[in-house]
This record gives C-alpha cells, structure tokens and sequence, in this order.
C-alpha cells in the first residue's frame, strides 16, 4: 500500500466515522449544526471512496472514461460546497450579516458555475485532460472567496463555539490551498504533495470541528442544568413564600376569628334573654362565612398537586419534568400504596426533596439519582442516593441547603442523616414519625 492509499483509507474511515456517529447525535439531539457537519463528513467519505475505487482517477491525465471526468470534479466542487454552508450556518451568517453572507452565496454560485463549465466541455470534447492552469485558477478562486468570507466572520463571530469553527475553517482553507498549488506548479511539501495535504487538513478539521461541536452540546447542557436549576430555585421560593402566607393567615386572621367567635357564642346566652339573639346569629353566621372564605385560600395557596394527590404525585411529577432534560437520570420507588400523610409532613418532606434535587444539580455532578420512600414501623423513611462526587462528611459546610433540610426534619420531630465521601457519592436518610392524613 503507497503512502496516498494508507491516507486516504484512514481519512475515509475517520470521516465515515464521524459522519455515522454526528447524524445519531443529530437524531438525539435534532440540532441543524450537527445535521450540516454531518452532511459534509458524507460528501468528504464519497469524495475519498471515489478517490480509492477509480485507482486515484487524475483529471490531469488523458482518458476516455467521461463518467469519472464529471464526477471527480462533481465531487469535489460539491464537497467543498457542502463545507461552506455548514460553516455559514454554524457561523449564522446565512440571512446577516449580509457582506458575508453575499460571499458564501458568490461560493455557491462560482461553483455551480464552473461545474456546468466543465460538464459542458466533457459532453462537447470529451474527457480530455484538465489544464493546470484551468484548475488552479478555479481552485483558488473559490478558496479566496472563502478565505475573505471567513475574515469578515471573525470581524462578527465573537463566541468560543464559532472562532473554533473560523480557525478550522482557515485550516480546511490552508490544505486545499497546498494541494491546489502543490497540482499546479508541481510541488511539495516535506515530500507531501497531490492531494495528500488537503487530506491531512480534513483530518485536522475533523478534530477541531468535533471539537467544537462537542464544547457546543456541553455548553447547552450546563444552559439548560442551570436554566433547570433556577426553575427549582424558583419554584421552592414561590411555594416557600405560599406556605409562609397560607400559615400566617392561619395563625393570625384565623385565630383572631376563632376568638371573635368564641366570644360572641358566649354572648348568645345573653343575647336570648334581651331578645337581641338575631345580631348575634348574623355575626357567627359572618365568621363561619369569613372562616370557610380563609379556609380556601389557604387551599389554594398550597400545591394543587401536592394537595390534591399528595407527596408521591408531586415528587413524581417534578422527577418527570427533570428526566425530559437527560441530564440526570431520577428513579423514583414507592413502597405500597399511595398513601396521604398530615398535610404538614406532606409539605415538609416535598419542600426537603426539592432541596436534595436542588444540590445533585448544583454540585454533585451525579449521573443516576435514586429516591426511596418507605412506610415502616411508625415511620416515614425517605432513602436519596446519587452517585455523584460526593462529599467529606467532616468538612462539609452546612450550607443553606443542608441546614434547612434539617431544619424541617426537625419541626417533624425526624432524624436526618447525611452520608458520604469524596468520589463515592452521597445518601441522605430521613426517617419522620408518621401521621396519616385524617
């Protein structure tokens, strides 16, 4: 096997690689990048399979075969065509800026344009041989055009994710640029030459390009892990400050409306006896009516979820809305039937739950989480485990979080128990006297 086979077999299955291995992400991830690149990696794999099975077909050379004159060229022009619009849609500068855009569309249209020149001298000539100088003045045509569109990018793409693409894009550029020359003025480079650079460069490119595409998908999913995080930051807030609302209105209107009542029952009596019982009547008729009025309110204020269908529901639809983001993996296991609890331990232990999620999202850096709720010897016992980073039990701050966990395992007259070491993930075991719910 010469050198050039050994090159080009091992560009072909790198690309045909990547190009398999970028449509399945696209299909998991149905992002129009990786659909692009994925596209390019294919016309690059035909291109080399064109190359390999036509016994390295030169277009400089005299031959009758018509069929493979067109397609070399077909190839070739396609392939870099398809190159640049995945860097124009990965850049953004197919609808503006429109200087740059207005290059990438001369590319296309420059390449339309040559391969209808060549495919009318192949049917009007025949498949004579490419003139050097022919070749190198399209070929550097359209990498000049290319070159300056790329510039003019770099002038508007500030972000990490698309001056990776500019630079890989310059490198695709500088091969196709060493081979074009290397065909037209017979050189080489470090005894590289034909075609041999322009594949080296696809093979760099392939890398920067994974690359980039990979720091793009690790950048969406910190974006949303933190877009997720705030909607459960949120969340405990608002129904933090609902529990804080519906309790104080408990406490306060609803104990001074008991105690009005209490009062005016003690009245009635007396009220008989003067013959003025109807006011008295009306009054207690008016804070019954106030006390049902608070009562609502205070219904609503609560979770409708968690009110209605209790802890489990609740928890299950949070863990639902988390899974849809495939960022970590909850399980969810119930011992028995869906029983209510005290409403105050229903609200207690969602509230503790939600502060554990919150952590293995913020710092655990876990892949599976597994929460465990068990009813067994008069005992609530709530089992959360994730495979994370863990933690050192003795130096661990107690933050917010974990103070407030115990905080309200404490007002239910439970145990908590936090367990852990750095590498070997962490359990949290919360064990709470139970009250059904009446």
């Amino acid at each position: 096997m010469t050198r050039l086979s050994f090159i080009e077999v091992f560009v072909f299955g790198a690309s045909a690689i990547a190009a398999t291995y970028h449509f399945v992400l696209y299909l998991l991830q149905r992002d129009k990048f990786l659909l692009y690149y994925s596209f390019y990696l294919t016309s690059l794999t035909a291109y080399i399979a064109f190359k390999i099975f036509s016994n390295n077909y030169s277009p400089f050379l005299p031959n009758t075969n018509i069929i493979h004159y067109i397609i070399e060229d077909f190839l070739q022009l396609s392939m870099v065509s398809i190159y640049t619009t995945f860097a124009a849609v990965t850049l953004e500068v197919t609808e503006k800026p429109r200087l740059v855009r207005n290059f990438w569309l001369g590319f296309i249209w420059f390449s339309i344009f040559a391969f209808i020149l060549h495919l009318i001298k192949a049917l009007v000539y025949g498949p004579d041989y490419m003139v050097y100088f022919e070749y190198g003045l399209s070929r550097f045509s359209v990498i000049s055009i290319a070159t300056v569109g790329l510039g003019l990018a770099a002038l508007f793409r500030k972000s990490t994710f698309q001056r990776i693409i500019i630079f890989g894009s310059l490198v695709y550029d500088l091969s196709g640029f060493l081979s074009a020359y290397s065909f037209t003025f017979h050189k080489d480079y470090f005894s590289y030459s034909g075609v041999e650079p322009y594949l080296i460069g696809c093979l760099f490119d392939i890398i920067i390009f994974s690359t980039a595409l990979g720091y793009r998908l690790k950048k969406i999913d910190e974006q949303k892990n933190e877009l997720l995080q705030k909607e459960l930051s949120n969340q405990l807030a608002l129904e933090k400050m609902r529990l804080n609302i519906a309790e104080n209105l408990h406490d306060d209107v609803g104990a001074q409306l008991s105690t009005a009542r209490m009062f005016i029952s003690s009245m009635r009596a007396k009220a008989r006896e003067n013959h003025t019982s109807e006011m008295v009547e009306n009054s207690l008729s008016l804070i019954d009516s106030s006390l049902n009025d608070l009562r609502k309110i205070m219904e609503d204020m609560h979770s409708s979820t968690l009110y209605d269908k209790g802890y489990f529901v609740a928890t299950e639809e949070l863990v639902n809305r988390i899974n849809q983001l495939n960022l970590i993996k909850f399980t969810l296991i119930y011992h028995g039937e869906n029983l209510r609890f005290e409403n105050r331990i229903e609200h207690q232990l969602l509230r503790i739950t939600q502060e554990l999620i919150n952590n293995s999202l913020k710092y655990a850096k876990a892949q599976n989480v597994t929460i465990d709720l068990n009813v067994r010897d008069g005992k609530i016992i709530l089992l959360y485990e994730d495979d994370g980073i863990g933690f050192d039990i003795n130096n661990i701050k107690r933050g917010y979080g974990l103070s407030n966990i115990e905080t309200r395992t404490n007002s239910l007259r439970g145990t908590v128990e936090f367990d852990s070491a750095p590498g070997a993930g962490a359990r949290t075991i919360i064990e709470i006297p139970v009250v059904y719910a009446k």
